[in-house]
């Protein structure tokens, strides 16, 4: 199995070029890859961001959130308490199941923790 962590730039920051690279270079490690991957992290992508969808597309990866089918909840907010959380950090993965994602804060973060298990394949 392959894990990959990362913190993709920003897009709103006026570096959406850096951001865009950041996913080419996810797509290239899944390209590159045989086997359960498992990629997460802040990747600053709302599940909406066409980029984004078409990354997942070319990739394999599903998110976690749409293989429980537990929607978009957010994880990104200034406060605890933010009335819209922004879902923009991802457990995704391919040839792997995510059987249960948790998403709780913690102080001193403007995002949510992400803590998914993932089952791989008997074979």
């Amino acid at each position: 199995m392959t894990v990959v962590g990362t913190r993709l730039q920003n897009p709103a920051f006026l570096a959406a070029d850096r951001w865009g690279a950041g996913l080419d270079s996810l797509r290239a490690v899944a390209d590159r890859t045989y086997g359960p991957l498992v990629v997460m992290g802040d990747l600053n992508a709302t599940p909406s961001a066409v980029a984004f969808r078409g990354f997942a597309r070319r990739s394999g990866l599903r998110d976690c959130t749409a293989q429980l089918g537990s929607g978009y909840p957010g994880t990104w907010g200034r406060t605890p308490t933010s009335w819209a959380p922004v879902p923009i950090d991802h457990v995704m993965t391919r040839d792997a199941a995510c059987t249960d994602l948790r998403i709780t804060r913690h102080p001193g973060s403007d995002h949510s923790a992400l803590r998914a298990v993932v089952a791989l394949p008997r074979d």
